[in-house]
């Protein structure tokens, strides 16, 4: 086999993980490994005013990819899990200008069954035009909030931190399932 040959067979080993990327996109699998989603990198904001970056990442089950199995924030190399127990999906209000639609997940931290925590994703707009997801709080019962937000004034292009340029029609096909709209 001479060298045109491998550079021939690399080109269609690379036309097919593009085809994949593209079904990828239509909903079938929803983060760029078929088990997690990133999001962009955002900024958390402890009650006490401290601001320190990190990265929050959903994990989807390999049987079920549809619907997000556990939220972890990774900081340095501290971090927080969240087991998801339930998923619904409410629209809000987003204070400021950015508004519309929002994900809540009621998770359990890992091994602490007693608590609950909402994470909601805000988006600018609403998910059918926007361009650009942002985290906009975690809280529990017990009032302790992180406020999250894109490092870009609020908002940030998702491919800018991710590998596959299909990732938001991804997403949108993931939220699509707790919506009534049409994209």
């Amino acid at each position: 086999m001479s060298y045109k040959h491998i550079i021939i067979l690399f080109i269609g080993i690379w036309i097919c993980s593009d085809v994949n990327a593209q079904y990828n996109a239509k909903g079938y699998q929803i983060a760029t490994n078929n088990q997690y989603y990133d999001l962009p990198i955002t900024a958390e904001v402890n009650p006490d005013g401290n601001i320190k970056t990190v990265q929050t990442r959903l994990l989807f089950a390999q049987k079920d990819i549809h619907k997000p199995i556990a939220v972890f924030q990774e900081a340095g190399v501290s971090g927080i899990f969240l087991i998801v127990r339930e998923v619904y999906a409410e629209p809000v209000y987003v204070k400021g200008k950015i508004s519309g639609e929002s994900l809540i997940l009621l998770c359990n931290p890992a091994g602490k069954v007693e608590e609950e925590w909402m994470i909601i994703f805000g988006f600018r707009d609403t998910i059918k035009d926007s361009k650009y997801p942002m985290v906009v709080k975690i809280e529990n019962e017990a009032g302790y909030y992180m406020s999250i937000f894109s490092q870009d004034n609020g908002v940030c292009p998702v491919n800018k931190f991710n590998r596959s340029e299909h990732t938001m029609n991804q997403l949108k096909d993931f939220y699509r399932g707790f919506y009534e709209v049409e994209f």
